[in-house]
This record gives structure tokens, sequence and C-alpha cells, in this order.
């Protein structure tokens, strides 16, 4: 559920303007380790772009456990990443909160900012 979901929003993603100009300040791996999934997936940030990956060949920047129905609505727009966190069901083993938090806060904002403009009201 939540590789699907990061799947579908990475075209809009990497076809941000203000979402590609955060990426290029914040290159990153972050592997999510999710109940709920298959197995672990990686999301990986360079070069501006956001991609997913089922393996890295270098050990990941942050490292996220938990329930892979959180993340999925995090990505959908439909919820903030600060609430699973703060709640136990979304944790780090490696990495800062914060930082995760900032930067793909950032990022997914400027994706959903542009998907209203587009949106017929």
């Amino acid at each position: 559920e939540a590789k699907n979901a990061v799947a579908q929003l990475l075209p809009l993603i990497n076809a941000s303007k203000g979402a590609r100009n955060i990426m290029e300040g914040w290159p990153k791996s972050l592997l999510l380790e999710l109940e709920g999934e298959e197995k672990a997936f990686y999301i990986i940030i360079e070069a501006g772009t956001m991609r997913v990956a089922e393996a890295l060949d270098k050990e990941p920047d942050l490292i996220m456990h938990g329930d892979a129905t959180e993340i999925a609505k995090f990505f959908r727009g439909d919820k903030d990443i600060t609430h699973p966190l703060a709640h136990g069901q979304l944790r780090l083993s490696r990495g800062r909160s914060i930082e995760l938090v900032v930067f793909l806060s950032r990022i997914l904002g400027a994706v959903h900012r542009k998907k209203m403009e587009l949106s017929p009201s």
C-alpha cells in the first residue's frame, strides 16, 4: 500500500519545479521497513528527483519502521506525517525525525499545492 502510494505520486513529485528545488538540496535515501508491505523498499532522492528502489548499494541515511497505512496516507495527502511519528505508528531507527518531517512535508506540500491549482473548482 505505501509503496504504491509513493509510486503513484512520483510523476507529480518529479514534475513539480518546487519539489525538485527542495530535493536538489536534500539528497537522501530512506529505507522503509513497514508492517503491511510485502518487503522493505527505498525512497531515493538524488539530483533533484525522487525514485523508489528495492535495493541500495550503500547504507541508507534514514530508516523508518511502522505501519504502511500511515505512510500511504501521508503520501496521498490525507494525513500529516507528524501525527503517526508522535504516536509511535512510524519510527526512525536511523536519522532525525525533524529532518524527515521538514523535507518530506515541504516536497509533498509543493506537489499538493500544484494539484490544487490544476484541479477544476
